[in-house]
């Protein structure tokens, strides 16, 4: 880039940060920093932390499957799930909050499959069922859903990977809030972990582990993110009255993953879509616009105070992935994200 296109990105980013309490009047500061709640989300680091809190010592070995071998081998197989149940590091984190903020346990599954997309994984967890099939086998009081983990149109994810996916996930489901939860392993289910939380001993599912049932009693409820509080869509944290548009933007900004309507928002904003959107044309604005005017303004915050890669950032604010938010973003402030950035450090 030029030495002006430089100057023109470090102004922007300056005043960004300088302009941030006014332009962010509405949004409410969390009380933990961003950046001392961000860590690397990697399964193999999470996964080394919790060995290292399990037995005293971190493991020899760094390959993911080795490590997951040597707890087995060790501790049983019963402690590969364990693992992942114990798995806290990521309660709090950017990632988690969109999971988080999903409206029932089937979005938040949908979601974790569009993350593991953005990164590229290996493995994905695709949705078999949403519980509308009305299975009796598989439905609970609550609600159920059924999920297969491997590699797409190939074979199935090892034993023990699934194992550890499955207590994280799980994990994932009772930080949301889901009651009574139970999973069960298999195309014939067999129980693995009850809604107690007692984990049973899943040697019999050796070979037929990547189908995952859960059932709980009650579904929980989604929040707003923690690192971008919403203040009420009816008016700033001043108190004072907002116009439409405002209204808008904090309402997005309670779920940037949502896909969200005209009568969505509308019905959230106590009017009919047809209505918002002749408000929003009044004020010269449109609901699109405004949804990515949301997730933007996130965007800059989440470069600006925190080391997630533009991958991470991307999955946070709602964008498909990482090309269509630096195209977004590069259209908007006339610079890409990294550029953007950089030129603030």
């Amino acid at each position: 880039m030029e030495e002006g296109g430089w100057r023109v990105c470090a102004g922007m980013a300056r005043s960004y940060k300088q302009g941030v309490a006014e332009r962010s009047k509405l949004m409410r500061s969390p009380e933990v920093s961003l950046q001392a709640r961000v860590i690397n989300p990697s399964l193999t680091g999470l996964l080394i932390d919790e060995i290292t809190r399990l037995e005293g010592a971190p493991p020899v070995a760094r390959d993911k499957a080795a490590m997951l071998a040597g707890v087995a081998s060790r501790l049983g197989p019963s402690a590969v799930v364990t693992l992942g149940l114990r798995t806290r590091a990521l309660t709090g984190h950017p990632l988690t909050d969109v999971l988080a903020a999903a409206p029932d346990p089937v979005a938040l599954m949908r979601r974790w499959r569009r993350l593991e997309g953005c990164f590229h994984s290996i493995h994905r967890t695709d949705l078999l069922d949403d519980g509308s099939s009305g299975d009796p086998g598989a439905a609970g009081p609550g609600g159920w859903m059924r999920l297969r983990h491997g590699v797409p149109d190939g074979p199935p994810a090892g034993w023990l990977d699934d194992l550890f996916v499955v207590g994280l996930l799980h994990n994932i489901l009772l930080d949301y809030g889901a009651e009574g939860l139970e999973v069960w392993l298999g195309e014939a289910p067999r129980l693995l972990i009850d809604a107690a939380g007692v984990v049973a001993d899943p040697a019999a599912t050796r070979g037929d582990s990547g189908v995952w049932t859960w059932r709980w009693r009650g579904p929980g409820q989604g929040r707003a993110p923690g690192w971008l509080v919403p203040a009420d869509v009816g008016e700033g944290s001043s108190g004072e009255a907002v116009g439409t548009s405002a209204r808008v933007r904090i309402l997005a900004r309670g779920d940037l993953s949502r896909v969200w309507s005209l009568v969505d928002v509308g019905r959230r904003l106590g009017m009919s879509g047809r209505t918002l959107q002749r408000r929003l044309r009044a004020e010269g604005s449109t609901l699109s616009a405004e949804l990515r005017a949301a997730r933007l303004d996130a965007a800059r915050r989440l470069l600006l105070e925190s080391e997630l890669d533009l991958t991470a950032v991307a999955f946070c604010c709602g964008f498909y992935d990482s090309a269509h938010f630096s195209r977004t973003f590069r259209r908007d402030a006339a610079v890409p994200p990294s550029a953007f950035r950089a030129a603030a450090r």
